[in-house]
């Protein structure tokens, strides 16, 4: 019971910190940014798109384009709607600097049955207009919703589509490898009441921690003698948790009592894979071996409910998650929230195409850190390489990473890096002062007995390495 309450307390502590790398303001119905990096236009035609009395397909019954910002910070992610006009014809006006997912909708129906089709061009989930593009308009052309429900973009448009973007084609590449994660914030009506989320307050995401080890005794070897990391290892994959994230409001202020209980089900192409989690059942049956771990915690303003995944289980289920929310001993559900096309990383083993910063810290002549230098390296597969600015911005965005250290069990440090708010550098130096300590005093190399960096991509994937 005393290791569960140490780890709970971990846990909690390295969340805490987390919650600081995400971008923007914690207002649910503002920027994402909380920064005014100027408006990007989109515009295009549904085709077969009619007044919404001319219900004939898909197309013809939807009546509003919905998009969403899928930057989720401490609260929720962004929302807008505009209408579709009587031919189809639409414009609506997106943050640069911020990715974004469209969906063409019904409001005269419930839950995931809005969504008559989701927008995609070639391997792109998602709309990235670059922050530095002045242009602040592009067109999507004639879209036809298919039998999949892709508003596809035709081919002969698509690399005229990403240059008004600002993007290089290798840039839209890697983006189109990883933003279809953003597709489980497409349910306009996770709540499956009829009314649109963003018009009835509900906040509410859903993250998915990946954690690592990365080499073998490069504490002693490399950080504590001041020497760069080697770069030609292979991390090892530790586990990953979905976190989901609930805020409270006066509509939902039974959350306050007592913790709620929680449970979580999900289909994977059309089947039931997991048992109910209420009361933590058991899921041993559905996996080979080991039981994932789960909290939950109640901080007066969200609830949180975490699952932990054993390190065998590399791919973590796709489809629908559904989760719902008790309030205290009461079994009766108070809330329940469907999040449907969940996309999860084809191998958590292996963060192909993700950054990390690696550090070298620097001392005084008493071996008291001053400063910590960094260079932003790119995971190819076998080893790390040299990022570009371009793959930082596409992984990043306005997101931030920590670099993180402890000397001893109880006393931790950390700096921020911001890359977005200097045009994506690929190295840096930043004075320890401009960190974070839970202690007094200064912080000797000599005293690092743990090392980790960690970051959030901008689709809400958060990556977290242990130096070992």
């Amino acid at each position: 019971m005393k290791v569960k309450k140490i780890l709970l307390l971990f846990l909690l502590l390295v969340a805490s910190v987390l919650i600081l790398l995400g971008c923007g303001t914690t207002s649910k119905n503002t920027s994402p940014s909380g920064e005014n990096t100027g408006s990007f236009n989109i515009t295009g035609i549904l085709s077969g798109a009619m007044a919404p009395s001319s219900i004939v397909n898909a197309a013809e019954s939807a009546n509003y384009v919905y998009a969403v910002n899928t930057c989720p910070e401490y609260g929720s992610v962004w929302r807008k709607k505009v209408l579709l006009n009587p031919d189809g014809s639409f414009e609506i006006s997106l943050t640069k600097g911020d990715p974004w997912i469209l969906a063409f909708i019904d409001t005269n129906e419930t839950g995931a049955a809005m969504i008559k089709g989701i927008f995609k061009a070639e391997s792109l989930d998602c709309i990235a207009p670059k922050a530095a593009v002045i242009d602040g308009k592009a067109s999507i052309g004639t879209l036809n919703i298919d039998v999949s429900g892709n508003a596809e973009i035709s081919s002969e448009n698509y690399d005229t589509f990403i240059g008004n973007l600002g993007m290089l084609d290798a840039e839209a590449t890697m983006l189109g490898q990883m933003d279809d994660l953003m597709l489980r914030y497409i349910n306009p009506d996770m709540n499956n009441n009829g009314v649109l989320d963003m018009d009835e307050g509900t906040h509410v995401n859903i993250t998915f921690w990946s954690e690592f080890n990365y080499g073998n005794n490069l504490l002693t070897a490399n950080v504590r003698a001041g020497q760069p990391i080697p770069t030609n290892q292979t991390p090892t994959f530790r586990g990953v948790h979905p976190q989901l994230r609930v805020f409270d409001d006066s509509s939902k202020s039974h959350l306050s009592g007592l913790p709620p209980k929680w449970s979580l089900t999900w289909t994977e192409q059309g089947s039931f894979v997991a048992a109910d989690m209420y009361e933590a059942t058991d899921l041993s049956a559905t996996f080979v071996s080991g039981n994932p771990g789960h909290w939950v915690s109640y901080d007066g303003e969200a609830v949180s409910a975490k699952i932990e995944f054993p390190s065998h289980v590399t791919k973590v289920p796709e489809g629908t998650y559904t989760y719902r929310l008790y309030n205290g001993l009461v079994r009766a559900p108070a809330l329940t929230f469907e999040f449907t096309n969940v996309k999860t990383p084809a191998d958590a083993s292996y963060p192909t195409n993700f950054v990390f910063p690696f550090p070298v810290f620097n001392v005084d002549s008493s071996g008291n850190i001053t400063s910590i230098d960094y260079t932003w390296k790119k995971y190819n597969g076998t080893g790390f390489v040299n990022a570009t600015s371009g793959e930082l911005e596409m992984i990043l965005g306005k997101k931030s990473a920590s670099i993180k250290w402890y000397e001893g069990l109880n006393k931790s440090c950390y700096i921020m890096i911001k890359p977005h708010e200097q045009n994506f550098p690929l190295t840096g130096t930043i004075p320890v002062s401009a960190g974070y300590k839970d202690f007094d005093g200064p912080t000797a190399r000599d005293n690092i007995t743990k090392l980790t960096i960690a970051f959030e991509t901008r689709m809400g994937m958060l990556m977290n390495m242990s130096i070992d």
